[in-house]
């Protein structure tokens, strides 16, 4: 009868260490998300900042062309030019969903081992599109090989770092920080 506690225990054990491992995996996605979100709001614009710029006014984000010339509302969700105010419950709503789907064409792209890296590529299919996005040849060839400082390199070297190098800049930074 002791054997079979103790074969018992080791089940019981391997089964709270799977489950344990798999909280924490999934803590480590819902953190990684609310990062990510959270940079994506401050690189589009906080409430604050938007208010500043009048396009956050009387509880309401209200629609501004962004600095490609499409219209933009919220957290940098494309939307019709006659799209009306809507308030930061449907921005952060509609955040949620530009992200998820930018999360799964970056998951048709690359999926890295580093969980920074794909939210890099998912921030970056936020901001270029996919179609955008799969123009950085190099960059793409790098992660594929690892090779995270040349990936760095080759975003830092193109016309998006021209047009927005404080977010370019971050992505790079992060990239730089796998050893």
């Amino acid at each position: 009868m002791v054997n079979s506690d103790k074969a018992s225990d080791v089940a019981s054990n391997k089964a709270s260490n799977k489950a344990s491992n798999v909280s924490s995996n999934i803590a480590s996605r819902l953190s990684s998300r609310n990062a990510l979100k959270e940079r994506i709001k401050l690189n589009e614009g906080t409430i604050e900042y938007q208010q500043y710029k009048g396009f956050f006014s009387d509880g309401y984000f209200h629609s501004y062309k962004c600095s490609e010339g499409f219209t933009t509302i919220g957290y940098g969700h494309r939307c019709a030019d006659n799209q009306l105010p809507i308030t930061p419950l449907e921005a952060d709503a509609l955040l949620d969903k530009d992200i998820e789907t930018a999360r799964v064409l970056a998951a048709k792209i690359h999926i890295d081992e580093y969980q920074m890296v794909n939210d890099v590529l998912t921030e970056m299919i936020f901001q270029l599109g996919h179609s955008g996005t799969k123009k950085f040849k190099k960059f793409l060839a790098a992660l594929q090989g690892g090779d995270y400082n040349e990936a760095a390199n080759q975003i830092i070297d193109s016309n998006w770092y021209r047009q927005t190098p404080n977010r370019v800049k971050q992505h790079a930074a992060i990239l730089r920080s796998i050893k």
